[in-house]
């Protein structure tokens, strides 16, 4: 919790967030920077965010979500 107060606090002053890898928590934290208007760099090896979370539809899903929202 004190990580995600810490992070909350830091995107009140940031220009711009990279979020690393394609696991969920990279998602959310992705989603944040968004939502924050936070210019936002994703870096994801492999085709599509979450492919390990999920079957490859449901990966593939979030994965255009999160590139409609210009989180990737």
């Amino acid at each position: 919790m004190s990580d995600t107060k810490a992070i909350s606090h830091a995107l009140e002053t940031a220009k711009a967030g990279v979020a690393v890898g394609g696991s969920f928590i990279a998602y959310e934290l992705a989603e944040a920077f968004v939502s924050r208007n936070v210019e936002t760099h994703w870096l994801i090896r492999g085709r599509a965010s979450c492919a390990g979370c999920s079957t490859r539809r449901r990966a593939s899903l979030l994965h255009d979500a999160a590139r409609a929202d210009g989180s990737t």
